[in-house]
This record gives structure tokens, C-alpha cells and sequence, in this order.
């Protein structure tokens, strides 16, 4: 599965997007012969191979410029059609600039945080404790691939994390 870098890279300059959400997402799709062999595994009953993939991953992803877009859509809903994928309309988004994909926001000019992702942490009240902490520090470490210079901003709340008794409130100093 490619990672958000991938995607990333591949849409880059792409300014209209399409989601398309599958209405079922387990055994959805029809292994090959060749790739259920890949699959194979062994119980004391004997030996067993998946005919049908075993995901989690509902949603797809199509991109493009323009008239490349609206031709990478048919020929995903071609496939689709062909094998036996539907969608939920209702969940569907299509042509649009920008659209909300696994807690990211996808634009032509990347991948970004998602804005709620962000209020939640501008919104959050400053951490009492040390699991109040830990669970901060957890929020801003998923911005830290927009921002290659927050590891140097969060260095003293990781290291005050350290310090803390296991319980207990935060005194102002250890904020």
C-alpha cells in the first residue's frame, strides 16, 4: 500500500480529485490463482488459501489534470464494473480541488494536515500530567511530517515527560 509520501508525490500538480467509497470492504476483490497461492496457510485441517482479498481499505483514490482525470475515473469505474465493486454515492466525492482522505487533507499542491486535526491540538488544555502530556505530544507528532522542525520544538516536553513521577499533577515548573 503506497504511504502518504507516495501518494503525495504521484498527485502532486493534479487540481481535480475524485474518492470513491466501496460499500463493502472485506473480501471485496477476486484473488488471481497465481496470487491465493501466495496466500497459503497451514492447520492442523489442512491446508487453506484466500480466493478473495482480505482488506481494509475502502476508499479509492483518483486523480488527474483536467480531461486526465476524468479519463482515469471512467476506466477505475470500468474496472469497478467489471469486477464487481460498488460504491455508496452518498460517500462519493467527485472532481473536486481538495478533499479529505485518512486524517489529511489533499490538495494539487500535496498532502496537508487535516484543519480539525489541527484545531483539536490549537483547542487542547495545556496538559495537567504525564498521561496528559503523552497524549499531546501523540497529536503533534503526527504533524511532524508537515513541519521537520517540530521534533526541536517538542525535545523539551519529551524530556519533561521523562522527569514526571508516574502520577500526580503537573506543577508549573515541570509545565
Amino acid at each position: 500500500m503506497p504511504t502518504f509520501e507516495d501518494i503525495a508525490a504521484k498527485i502532486h500538480g493534479h487540481n481535480k480529485l475524485s474518492k470513491l467509497d466501496a460499500t463493502s470492504r472485506y473480501l471485496m476483490l477476486a484473488l488471481t490463482e497465481k496470487s491465493s497461492l501466495v496466500t497459503t496457510f497451514n492447520t492442523p485441517f489442512g491446508r487453506y488459501k484466500y480466493k478473495r482479498t482480505n482488506t481494509t481499505v475502502d476508499n479509492i483514490l483518483v486523480s488527474g489534470k483536467d480531461e486526465e482525470h476524468d479519463e482515469n475515473l471512467r476506466k477505475v469505474l470500468e474496472k469497478a464494473r467489471e469486477v464487481g465493486v460498488r460504491f455508496n454515492p452518498e460517500k462519493c466525492i467527485f472532481g473536486s480541488t481538495s478533499m479529505p482522505y485518512f486524517r489529511h487533507l489533499i490538495t494539487a499542491d500535496g498532502i496537508k494536515p487535516h484543519p480539525s486535526k489541527v484545531q483539536a491540538i490549537i483547542e487542547m488544555p495545556h496538559p495537567s500530567n504525564k498521561d496528559e502530556l503523552a497524549t499531546f505530544l501523540g497529536m503533534t507528532n503526527f504533524l511532524s511530517k508537515y513541519n521537520p522542525n517540530l521534533s526541536s520544538l517538542n525535545y523539551p516536553s519529551e524530556s519533561w515527560k521523562s522527569k514526571l513521577s508516574l502520577s500526580g499533577p503537573m506543577n508549573m515548573q515541570q509545565q
